[in-house]
């Protein structure tokens, strides 16, 4: 895992629930900006890695009594909040700002990032590191974007080799693996809105293909009655054309009787004529 031998001890308990009270390393409490986490990596030392507790301090030292081991336990109970910060005489671009406001944490670490940071400046070059430890007190550090602290009181410890080291670091990893479960989310929203947007055009296709069937159907039935009403129609022509001539030949008759009445009436007449001109002449 990379911790101390200590923190791994206790954190290797807890999951074998031999042990409670470890709330895991304090490196995965902590969020810091890439081009920071050399500098606070090499600020905190060995407390990067340090198992904190919420409860049973007796109970994990006890655990580590009979297990040979190096680290450090951080009791977060035993903190005092409100711890006095370091004051700067210097302002400069090159002291980027205090170490324990430059990383983010929960409120509950607030205490432990004062104690361990709070009299820390991070600094961009060793000159910045040399300015802001003039006349500061002897608890006082500077530390490099590469790794170097100064002590105010003399000594100078570097954590960091070359300019990859930070990568390397608990915290860069934690970032890493941060940003990886940020951007694994990400990815699983995405296939999930994928998947949702998948579903609504199955669901979009089958509606339309429900109606594309309803829409043949009503199709099918339409030609059906239009071949019908054609058919009906056709018959109709049919029988009005039967019935138009009927209707001539019927005038015709009719024409021929009316003459044939005329011809009758004419005769008649005549006849009639002839009738009266001969009973005239018998009357004589």
């Amino acid at each position: 895992t990379g911790y101390a031998s200590v923190t791994r001890i206790i954190l290797d308990a807890v999951r074998k629930q031999d042990f409670s009270g470890a709330k895991g390393a304090l490196s995965t409490y902590l969020q810091v900006p890439a081009e920071y986490e050399t500098a606070i990596a090499a600020a905190l030392g060995e407390y990067l890695d340090a198992v904190v507790l919420d409860e049973n301090l007796d109970q994990a030292l006890d655990l580590l009594v009979e297990k040979a081991g190096r680290g450090v336990i951080l009791p977060v109970q035993s903190f005092a909040p409100d711890q006095k910060l370091a004051q700067s005489k210097h302002s400069s671009p090159q002291i980027l700002g205090l170490a324990s406001q430059l990383v983010q944490a929960t409120e509950k670490m607030a205490p432990v990032l004062d104690l361990l940071l709070g009299q820390t400046w991070i600094v961009s070059d060793r000159q910045a590191a040399r300015q802001v430890l003039k006349d500061s007190p002897s608890s006082t550090r500077a530390v490099t974007l590469r790794g170097e602290v100064f002590d105010a009181s003399g000594p100078v410890h570097v954590y960091a080799a070359n300019e990859q080291a930070g990568s390397q670091t608990l915290l860069g990893r934690n970032r890493q693996q941060r940003e990886l479960t940020t951007q694994l989310d990400e990815q699983q929203s995405r296939l999930s809105n994928l998947e949702h947007a998948i579903q609504k055009l199955e669901q979009d296709w089958q509606k339309h293909k429900a109606q594309e069937q309803q829409l043949n159907q009503a199709q099918q039935t339409a030609r059906k009655n239009l071949d019908q009403a054609s058919a009906a129609r056709q018959q109709a022509e049919l029988r009005l054309e039967q019935i138009k001539r009927q209707a001539d030949w019927q005038k015709d008759q009719v024409g021929r009787l009316r003459q044939e009445i005329s011809s009758d009436e004419k005769q008649t007449v005549q006849l009639n004529s002839d009738l009266q001109t001969l009973e005239t002449s018998l009357a004589e």
